[in-house]
């Protein structure tokens, strides 16, 4: 009997230290590329057109058992637009850094279909500007905005925790672009821009489950 009891106690025990590792968080080092179509949303429109670039990431994702989660990442971004008449072609590099909560809704073979938003914060370290007849840099200040900082939203699908195909698109709400319209008015503008991305999980490679 009391073998039997002491069985059963170790069962226990071991039930509970299994279910409490089951409940811990588990975090994964993703690595991320793909290419954005991005633009300026202006509040007198003029003709405009996106311009595409790339985008690079590495993000850390963290996922609880209740299906949330969150990702941390900080990326690299060519965004900018195009004014179609006259013509003038942008182009801004910028470095950045995100925050996203993460939902996750699991399918078979450990698949999942992730919805996401959170904020995003860049710095514009470079930008150009090209016409049919010229090249010239951009500098930052009166007109040009270097700083921006906006809202994220994103869905992907993830392939067994290893492979995630995601659409993200980014809304910012600071002005990166004032200028005056031809009735002398200013015209200011704010990012925004599409991106469609593959990110791997780095951490699978690696070995961690």
């Amino acid at each position: 009997m009391k073998r039997a009891l002491f069985i059963l106690v170790l069962t226990c025990v071991s039930t509970f230290l299994n279910a409490q590792n089951s409940n811990k968080p588990k975090t994964y080092l993703w690595g991320m590329a793909g290419f954005t179509r991005s633009t300026l949303i202006e509040r007198i429109s003029s003709d405009k057109s996106a311009v595409s670039g790339e985008q690079l990431a590495i993000f850390l994702r963290t996922r609880y058992p209740t299906k949330w989660g969150y990702e941390v990442g900080a990326y690299y971004a060519a965004k900018g637009t195009q004014f179609n008449d006259p013509y003038q072609k942008i182009h801004l590099d910028y470095a950045g850094a995100y925050i996203n909560s993460i939902f996750y809704f699991p399918l078979q073979n450990n698949d999942d279909v992730t919805i996401g938003a959170g904020f995003y914060f860049a710095q514009a370290i470079n930008g150009k500007a090209k016409t049919d007849s010229t090249d010239e840099k951009i500098d930052f200040g009166e007109t040009w905005k270097s700083f921006d900082a906006g809202v994220q939203m994103k869905a992907g699908y993830s392939i067994k925790n290893f492979i995630e195909l995601s659409i993200h698109y980014d809304v910012g709400f600071l002005k990166v672009y004032e200028s005056l319209d031809p009735r002398g008015k200013p015209n200011k503008a704010n990012n925004s821009s599409f991106s469609f991305n593959a990110a791997l999980n780095i951490s699978r490679l690696t070995g961690k489950k």
